[in-house]
């Protein structure tokens, strides 16, 4: 009767422990608070499909000024790094050796001029005489070798009294282009030799951008200028404090790939008339392809790359987490990527925290602090 007892005993103790672990474990498992998370709503843009690479800024045209003439340096006239307009006078070198050799030279001109029509009058006079024997047939051949000569002897000191002038003007050196203009290399009082280095022009306004890309990104730069014409590039400088883009089109591709490389060289123009890019800047480069409509937006943080694939979490209408496989597009400015496959528009994305989330977890929303951006 005794070990009946005790056998009772222990059942009832044994049953009221497994029940009051049970109601315990229970009891924890509702208790569990729902985790907070920071999430952000899928947002539709329209947006294009890019090639992305560095590059640099490139003068649209350079000029290096240089003296035609020597002579000391009289007079600049402009400032050093200013905006020059294409014909301003930059430069006046020393014009009295020239003027007085232009006055040489036409005076000797003038001398010969006369000589020839002397020469042509006594011709004339001398044709009548030879026919009536007057004078004989060497005596007028010699005159008219002499009338050839004198207007050989013109042709020359005009041609002299020509490049005396060139060289005079020569002296005066006017800007070819608009440009900016880089530091004088002469200064008043040198002398000045023939092809001195005076000055280096560039124009930046317009201005270029050059870059290169691999040859295998050539047929769809090709394929989208059939399609569209003329295809936009965007350009932003490259580790600066100024984040603004600057829009231009794709004006030059070379016409070889590069053996050594495998690379090709583009370039494309900008209006640059507030004069914010300039030559030699590194500057990152998007070729824009393909636009893509109403392209679905998250933000990039939202994304967790895993080995079986991207993946995100959403918060469903009862706030539970859903762990969804997405396909990725390309990252676009302001920290978003374009989200091909995997979600819809409206739905909210868990931003922060995703290593303690799990697939029905409950959660609480902070509000998001998303930030707005272009799509491309």
């Amino acid at each position: 009767m005794k070990v009946k007892k005790h056998i009772k005993f222990f059942l009832v103790t044994a049953v009221l422990s497994v029940s009051i672990t049970s109601c315990s474990s229970k009891k924890k498992k509702v208790a569990t608070p729902p985790i907070t998370v920071n999430v952000a709503t899928t947002t539709c843009e329209n947006i294009y499909e890019y090639i992305k690479t560095v590059g640099h800024m490139e003068a649209y045209q350079t000029v290096a000024i240089k003296a035609q003439v020597e002579g000391y340096l009289e007079q600049i006239l402009f400032e050093d790094g200013g905006n020059i307009n294409a014909g301003d006078l930059l430069y006046v070198i020393d014009q009295r050796p020239y003027i007085q050799a232009l006055n040489k030279a036409q005076g000797t001109y003038d001398q010969y001029l006369a000589q020839m029509q002397y020469a042509k009058d006594t011709l004339i006079r001398n044709s009548g005489l030879v026919k009536k024997n007057y004078i004989s047939e060497n005596n007028y051949e010699k005159i008219i070798s002499d009338t050839m000569a004198t207007e050989g002897l013109v042709k020359q000191s005009k041609a002299q009294v020509e490049e005396a002038k060139i060289n005079l003007g020569f002296t005066k050196i006017y800007a070819p282009i608009s440009a900016r203009a880089g530091f004088t290399k002469v200064y008043k009082g040198d002398l000045i030799t023939d092809s001195s280095l005076m000055l280096d022009l560039n124009q930046i306004a317009p201005i270029y951008a050059t870059f290169f890309l691999p040859g295998n990104d050539l047929p769809s730069i090709q394929k989208y200028q059939e399609i569209f014409g003329c295809l936009d590039v965007i350009v932003k400088l490259d580790r600066s404090s100024d984040k603004s883009m600057y829009r231009g089109a794709l004006t030059f591709i070379n016409n070889k790939i590069d053996l050594a490389t495998g690379m090709i060289q583009l370039k494309a123009s900008f209006n640059n008339d507030n004069m914010r890019l300039w030559p030699n800047q590194y500057v990152s480069i998007k070729v824009l392809l393909n636009p893509v409509k109403n392209a679905l937006l998250i933000p990039l943080a939202c994304v967790e790359k895993t080995p079986k694939g991207d993946r995100v979490y959403v918060v469903n209408d009862s706030s539970q987490i859903e762990m969804r496989t997405v396909e990725v597009g390309q990252r676009q400015d302001g920290e978003k990527i374009h989200i091909k496959k995997g979600l819809k528009k409206g739905e909210s994305v868990v931003t922060s925290g995703q290593l303690t989330l799990f697939p029905g977890a409950f959660v609480t929303i902070k509000k998001s602090k998303q930030k707005n951006s272009e799509g491309h």
